[in-house]
């Protein structure tokens, strides 16, 4: 029989396997950087000569690209954040301004081919490169509808980017060496919520949004739906902010779980949510855009439902240490039964977390059949209680909280700057703003990209002093 030092070491031994396996975030395999090239915004240039917002504007998103440039080819996380997180706002007023102005004005007055390519950040094949405007191919598309296509397609690939970025970087930190066991689960939390933040205005259903821009465009337009990458559409974009989602409920539990602070009974409940929330992601997505769907990236999507059984598994192991701890022995063996099911499939181990940590999964999974052999033990000698059979057991009710946070600006809510068409006065001003997009654009380095404390939610009691102590 194990002294009662062995087994308290066998139980920080399962309690710290449970943390590395929450805290194996899912790690973007690329930041797109193999292919970015934006719209070449001197375009616009004569359109924006009357006005000095306007120039200082473009002035400005030329700099702001060249921090960007420099951020994708050092492929650090937080520096893409911070470049694209300076830009975008920026991008966003554009693509406004460049949709209230007048179709005479843009038809005339654009100069050069508008265009963009871009690696998606979703899809199966890194290499995948979409390209706006047909290339300028496509007979009978307009400059104007042209220009508003592909400002809306780089303030998608920004707004991804930056998205993918701080869930790479909440990953970095969640692992952190230093911090056993686990890393800084609480900055990790406000990167990840961010995150959801921003796929969550991609996929918003305003009639200002970027997506919207390019659905409001001509059939004919170089990008037809099913064209368009993954991130470029409402389905995708909602299924991305659900996972960004539960990783940061992940980051939750981890940060409540190594204080100690979170009973059996919200443990099962918050566990149940991240399984909800990963199921749910996969479903907007294909259902949503089905053809898109299939081009996502395979891995992610593995990883995704091998995460999904594991936090059903987890929320089993709680809820059988809940009904030991109320004496309700048949109970306890049906729900320890249950979490070894759940961590049984093949998918666990070769995806997701399992196959991060193995050596956690394997741990987890001993333990788990210890606990069941003991409770199995303990109640055909001594309790006889009725072990229910699998459809009997009643999860607890999911709790979903660390929901998306709303990023700092929405195209919707942008201020628009004018664009008109240049008089014979502003031919001077033309032609220094020309002068200054000839000479290097770059500027300081963009400042560091700090998450702005989150809202509470109104969950359980528990579980919103969870959140308050996390975000606050």
């Amino acid at each position: 029989m194990a002294s009662m030092t062995e087994e308290l070491e066998r139980a920080q031994a399962t309690h710290d396997a449970i943390l590395r396996l929450v805290c194996a975030l899912p790690d973007p395999p690329h930041l797109g950087g193999s292919k970015c090239q934006p719209v070449d915004y001197s375009c616009l240039r004569a359109l924006a000569s009357p006005h000095a917002s306007s120039r200082a504007l473009l002035s400005d998103v030329q700099s702001g690209w060249s921090d960007c440039k420099k951020a994708f080819q050092e492929d650090n996380p937080d520096e893409v954040a911070g470049a694209c997180g300076e830009l975008r706002p920026k991008l966003e007023r554009l693509a406004c301004a460049a949709h209230k102005a007048a179709r005479s004005d843009l038809e005339d007055h654009l100069t050069g081919n508008a265009t963009c390519a871009w690696a998606s950040v979703l899809e199966n094949d890194a290499k995948a490169v979409w390209i706006s405007g047909g290339s300028g191919g496509h007979r009978g598309v307009s400059k104007r509808d042209r220009c508003i296509e592909s400002v809306a397609l780089d303030v998608i690939a920004v707004t991804a980017r930056e998205a993918k970025a701080l869930e790479k970087s909440a990953r970095h930190l969640a692992t952190k060496p230093g911090y056993p066991p686990i890393g800084d689960c609480k900055r990790a939390c406000a990167k990840l919520r961010k995150a959801a933040g921003l796929w969550e205005s991609l996929s918003h259903a305003g009639d200002r949004t970027p997506i919207a821009l390019l659905d409001a465009l001509p059939e004919n337009c170089g990008m037809t739906f099913e064209k368009r990458p993954p991130e470029a559409t409402r389905a995708c974009c909602a299924g991305a902010a659900l996972l960004a989602s539960a990783s940061a409920q992940r980051c939750a539990i981890a940060s409540a779980l190594a204080q100690n602070k979170l009973p059996d009974s919200l443990a099962a409940k918050l566990c149940g949510g991240v399984a909800e929330k990963l199921e749910a992601a996969r479903n907007a997505s294909r259902d949503g855009a089905p053809k898109h769907h299939a081009r996502l990236d395979r891995a992610a999507a593995n990883s995704a439902a091998a995460d999904a059984n594991l936090f059903r598994g987890l929320r089993a192991y709680f809820c059988a240490r809940e009904a030991k701890a109320k004496e309700e022995h048949g109970v306890c063996v049906a729900w320890y039964r249950d979490a070894e099911a759940r961590l049984a499939p093949a998918i666990v181990s070769t995806s997701g977390a399992g196959a991060d940590r193995p050596r956690d999964l394997d741990a987890l999974k001993k333990a788990l059949q210890v606990a069941r052999a003991a409770a199995d033990h303990e109640n055909s000698r001594i309790y006889y209680e009725t072990v229910p059979a699998p459809k009997e057991l009643r999860a607890p009710p999911a709790v979903k909280t660390m929901g998306p946070e709303a990023p700092l600006c929405l195209i919707a809510d942008a201020e628009p700057v004018p664009l008109s068409a240049p008089t014979a006065d502003d031919e001077a001003l033309a032609r220094q703003l020309a002068a200054s997009f000839e000479e290097d654009g770059s500027g300081p380095p963009p400042p560091a990209y700090e998450a702005a404390p989150p809202a509470a939610l109104s969950d359980e009691e528990l579980a919103r002093r969870l959140h308050e102590e996390l975000n606050g």
